[in-house]
Parts: structure tokens; sequence; C-alpha cells
């Protein structure tokens, strides 16, 4: 009677994974159905580095993983995860410089632009990022997330076309820097996260003067020094189950909304846009090895009407991590990487296809002290700013966690 007993639990036992396995399935497709359909997560834009060394080695595929300080940016709702941790991080910028007269070119979005557009040439970005995780009674839990971050910033000459030709009347320095605050509640195998952003828009290097009559382009420095955009994005991570040993299957999605400011500018406008993820856990007696994807996308119609943004990004990535403990060090960590992010524009339009593969290492120095470090290879392709397409970006961090 006793081994019946014990084969009716077990039986029992699997019935009800199965059903919870069944019931997962079939929510996952259901949100990745309603992120295809929205047209989901940000895209691989060319100009940008996004924050997280780790996250980037990885491919950018940390929707579903979001466990360290880079969930400020990927998903909030993974700052709820228990623990602390605080975050320096270095980076390359996109370097690029376009020349022009063609007055169709992007370059003529901003009223004046003929000569010269330069985007982040010789400069580096930073990322600065810090998470408590809490946890209060079983199963329940808070976090709180703040962070810093300057992707890059453009340079341009304004000039003022006359019957006599052409004049320079000075140049433009656009530099970007976003912050934030995150609050995020665990809820069990739920965890849900709001992110408020404020990104600003500082022109006071520029050098622009007026014209023989007093004419100025729409930023005039004496005037416009800085401008405020606001944002925000709401994220939930969900364990869909989780195993003896250790062994996870996670699910996250974010949405996150287009800017609201006193002041249309493309470069610096964040688009509305969506994205889902999948990722796994796996242990074994000598490591981890964490596999996770994403899809999504981004939609550039939620910040123009103007028809040259009728655009919409598709973005598919993939990246996995291995975690080896080592007697010399903590632990040491290989990730790998792969994204692509296509639009829907015309062949002949000036907006990128962009495509990476990402390759890092991540360093266990001390109980609380970690570094890591990545490399990413990008091809830009269909665009008129750089001749060659073909860009490599350095990233490292060092972070204390505790």
């Amino acid at each position: 009677m006793e081994n019946i007993s014990r084969l009716s639990r077990k039986k029992k036992g699997k019935k009800i994974m199965f059903r919870r396995f069944c019931k997962s399935i079939f929510l996952m497709g259901i949100l990745v159905i309603y992120s295809i359909g929205s047209r989901g997560s940000v895209c691989a834009d060319m100009f940008i580095s996004y924050p997280g060394t780790r996250a980037r080695a990885m491919g950018g595929t940390f929707i579903a993983v979001a466990d360290d300080s880079s969930a400020v940016w990927y998903n909030p709702a993974g700052i709820a995860i228990p623990g602390n941790d605080i975050t320096f991080e270095y980076s390359q910028a996109v370097s690029a410089t376009y020349k022009t007269t063609d007055s169709n070119t992007w370059s003529n979005i901003w009223t004046g632009i003929q000569n010269q557009v330069e985007y982040s040439n010789d400069e580096t970005s930073y990322f600065i990022s810090l998470k408590f995780g809490r946890s209060l009674e079983k199963p329940r839990g808070w976090g709180l997330g703040l962070f810093s971050y300057k992707p890059y910033n453009m340079t341009y000459n304004v000039n003022y076309t006359t019957t006599n030709g052409t004049h320079v009347v000075g140049s433009v320095k656009e530099e970007l820097y976003i912050s934030g605050l995150v609050f995020s509640y665990d809820w069990g195998k739920f965890k849900f996260g709001f992110t408020g952003e404020v990104t600003d828009v500082d022109c006071s290097d520029s050098n622009l003067y007026s014209d023989y009559y007093g004419y100025y382009d729409k930023y005039d420095t004496r005037k416009i020094t800085e401008t405020h955009y606001f944002t925000s994005s709401l994220g939930v991570l969900w364990e869909v189950f989780k195993g003896e040993g250790g062994f996870k299957l996670m699910s996250g999605c974010v949405y996150r909304h287009e800017n609201v400011g006193s002041q249309e500018d493309f470069v610096f406008d964040k688009p509305r846009s969506y994205g889902i993820g999948l990722s796994t856990e796996i242990p074994f007696t000598w490591g981890a090895l964490i596999l996770s994807t994403q899809w999504g996308g981004t939609d550039y119609r939620s910040i123009s009407d103007y028809e040259l943004f009728d655009v919409k990004y598709d973005n598919i990535s993939a990246g996995g991590e291995l975690r080896i403990p080592l007697k010399s060090l903590k632990a040491i960590s290989l990730r790998t990487g792969w994204n692509n992010s296509s639009s829907n524009a015309k062949p002949d339009s000036h907006w990128a296809d962009v495509s990476a593969v990402a390759g890092g290492i991540g360093l266990q120095l001390a109980r609380v002290l970690f570094f890591e470090s990545t490399y990413e290879w990008r091809r830009i392709e269909k665009t008129p700013f750089n001749e060659d397409s073909d860009v490599s970006l350095i990233s490292a961090s060092l972070s204390f966690s505790w």
C-alpha cells in the first residue's frame, strides 16, 4: 500500500508539473504574439552602445535574465531580485562622420545643415548603476535602482546660404545624458518593475552665433542650452519553472514608452518599443550555463508624423554565459552573443540595418568584486554615416556586490 501511495503521489506530481509547463508555454505564446504584433524591443541602434558589459557580451539578451544592476535598462522587474550591487562602466562609442550637400539626406532634418555631422568621434560613453534588492516575508520583496548614462553626443556645422554662397555660422554640440529611478516589487513567481527616466540634451558647449541679419538655427544656444525629455518603462519577470538542483526557466517582457519633451529631435528621441525574452539556467557539477533569447522591435512612428519616420525595426538576439568556479579566482564567466536588427525601410533610405557578434569574460576577483570585459563587432549596412561599415567596440566594467 505504501508503494502504491508513493507511485500515486509521483504521478500526481508529474501531472501538476506537466500542467504548469503547458500553461507556461501557452502564456509564453500569447506574450510572443502580443510582442511581435506590437513590434516589440529596442533595436541595435547604429549610434548607441547599450549599457551593461555583461549583457552586451550576451548579445543584449537580458530581458529574461536581468539579475544585476544593468536591469535598470533592460528590464526593471529584475531589480527586485535579492542582492545589492553598484557598477561603473566605460564603453567606446560608435564613431561616424557624415559630409553631404544632398538636400534629401538625414542631415537636412535640421535646418541649415549641409556640411558635416559627427557622432561621438573619439569619445566614450559611461554607465553607472546602483541596485538594492530586499526580501520581505517570503515570497515577497522589493527593489530600488538608480542609473546615469551618457551614450553618445553629436556635433554638426550650421550653414547659412545666400546669393554669395554658403557660410558656416557656427557649430552645435549636443551631449546626451540619461538618468533614471527604478522601483520593482517581487510577488513570488512574478516580479514587476517601473522606470522613470529623464533625458537631458545639453548644447552649452556649442559655438553658434547669428548671421549678418541676426538669424539663428533652431538651437540658439544663447537662449536654449538644455532640453529635457521624460519617458518610462514597465517590465515583468516570470519564474516559469524551477526544478531541483537549481534548474530555472525564466520569461520577461518590457514596454518602453516614447519620449515626452519640449523639442523634436530624431537622434535623441526614444521611440516606443516592446520586447520579450526567454532564458534558462542549467547547473552542472563544475558550473552553470545560461542560455537566453529575445525578440522585439521599435516603432519610430511614435516620435514623429514625418514620412521619413514611417519605419519599424525588428530585432532578434541570442546569447549565453558559462560560469566556472576556480581555485585561484572565485569564478570565471565566458559569454557570447549575437543580434540582428532590420527595418522595413526602402533600400535607398538611410535607415541602417545592424548586426553584431560579441564575446566577453567576467572575473569574480573577490567575494564582492567583479570585473567584466566585452568586445563587440558590429556591421552597419545601408548607411551614409560611415565609409567603413564595420565597427569594433570595447567595454569594461567594475562591480561591487554585497
